[in-house]
């Protein structure tokens, strides 16, 4: 008896370790979905790289107004050296040829560079990449709020999605019971089989729309589960689609493109299109550079000797063009001309975000106002079926008027869903416009 209880109780133990409660599905809220999908956004991640690439490229502009030191070295052979004869002939002595070298040249050389004057194009194209940079950093920006604005649409469509599945479920289970007390009245001879057929056909329009409403859900369970890379199989999310996105900001307005991260990247391409200009400029001037090598060498500057030997070589170097058939007029002129297209495309994107912006906040006024009336309006609609059910088991109203009551409080019930997904898309939209991501 003593094994048998053991045996029982480990069963028993085992049982409860792999009922449905111990493997619940977790439960995800808005700002986990958020975290879990910033995780592996490839287009995010895309752009994140593009911006580190604009930025490895600033640097490298700004550390060519440095200099440089290049360590180089070679070896040369010739076939033939340069030799020296005195043309002086003396009785009993012969006076030997003196060579140059045995042919053999090396040379290992340390040569350091420093730009002193070019005419602020070192300056200017430094300045544009630091501009490319910040354009980049804020492109990435624009990218993070744009998909955080998919994780809350679709997040949202998935709670729609429940709300739906649920009034159509709740309906179904309305006409359900409501079929029960027909074939009660039926049998009884209270009503008539007209009655039942017309709750038979109510209540294949109300299955098919649960149908409708478990693809719906389907569907945008797909689409978040994607977005956010979480297990389908394993997840629920949890939330509150009356709860407001907006609770945070203390005053709700039209927003400016102050924080929006398209507007401020177009102004840094602006910038960097203006220095990219003044740095073609800056190629009608001269420009002079310092240069220091430090060479060992054989044979060195002792050609004779030709021996290995140490030396240093100093110097200022200076270029200028002075003709180049308009080369750098054209380029100039390439540089002006996208640096006022860009300019051009920034004051067009400026009055689009500011349209989109009003446009985001009449339809997020204009969603609450709905909701508010539509709300106001389940109120009553509830009530009169209320009257109407009270009515239909009194033997005062018709099983048409009851159905139509019922049909009008589902109608209520979707409108007001509607209504409420409206408000909270707009309020996706309005955060997008303010930059937040």
């Amino acid at each position: 008896m003593k094994y048998r209880f053991w045996i029982v109780a480990l069963l028993l133990i085992g049982l409860a370790a792999t009922s449905p409660a111990a493997d619940s599905a977790k439960r995800w809220t808005l700002e986990e979905c958020l975290r879990n999908a910033g995780k592996q956004p490839n287009r995010v991640r895309a752009s994140e790289w593009q911006y580190r690439s604009a930025e490895a490229g600033w640097r490298e502009e700004r550390v060519a107004r440095y200099g440089s030191v290049d360590a180089t070295g070679t070896y040369s052979h010739s076939t033939d050296v340069q030799t020296l004869s005195i043309p002086i002939s003396i009785p009993g002595m012969k006076i030997p040829e003196t060579k140059f070298g045995d042919g053999n040249v090396y040379d290992l050389a340390v040569t350091a560079k420093i730009p002193l004057f070019t005419g602020g194009a070192l300056k200017y194209r430094e300045q544009a990449a630091r501009s490319g940079a910040d354009a980049a950093q804020y492109d990435w920006k624009a990218e993070k709020a744009s998909f955080a604005a998919e994780v809350r649409r679709a997040f949202y469509q998935v709670l729609a999605g429940e709300a739906a599945l649920k009034i159509a479920t709740n309906n179904r289970d309305k006409l359900l019971r409501h079929k029960g007390e027909l074939e009660d009245a039926v049998t009884i001879g209270a009503v008539s089989r007209e009655a039942l057929i017309q709750n038979e056909v109510a209540l294949k329009q109300a299955e098919s729309s649960q149908i409708v409403a478990e693809g719906d859900l389907k569907a945008a369970r797909i689409a978040l589960c994607e977005i956010t890379k979480i297990d389908e199989s394993n997840a629920e999310f949890d939330g509150n689609l009356e709860m407001s996105l907006l609770t945070r900001f203390d005053s709700i307005s039209v927003p400016t493109n102050d924080h929006r991260g398209e507007f401020a990247a177009m102004q840094h391409r602006v910038a960097q299109a203006t220095w990219a200009a003044n740095a073609v400029r800056g190629s009608w001037y001269p420009s002079v550079a310092a240069q220091a090598t430090y060479h060992y060498a054989k044979p060195g500057v002792q050609m004779i000797k030709n021996e290995w030997m140490s030396y240093g070589v100093f110097g200022v170097s200076a270029s200028w063009t002075m003709w180049d058939w308009f080369a750098r007029d054209r380029r100039i002129e390439k540089a002006r001309n996208s640096e006022n297209a860009l300019r051009f495309n920034n004051f067009e994107l400026s009055r689009n975000l500011k349209t989109a912006a009003k446009v985001v906040f009449e339809r997020l006024e204009t969603a609450k106002r709905n909701l508010a009336v539509q709300s106001s309006r389940m109120e009553s609609v509830q009530t009169r079926a209320g009257m109407v059910e009270e009515r239909w088991k009194q033997g005062q109203a018709t099983e048409s008027e009851w159905q139509d009551a019922q049909d009008d409080v589902t109608q209520a019930h979707e409108n007001v869903l509607s209504a409420t997904v409206r408000l909270r898309l707009a309020e996706v939209e309005w955060l997008v416009t303010d930059g937040a991501e």
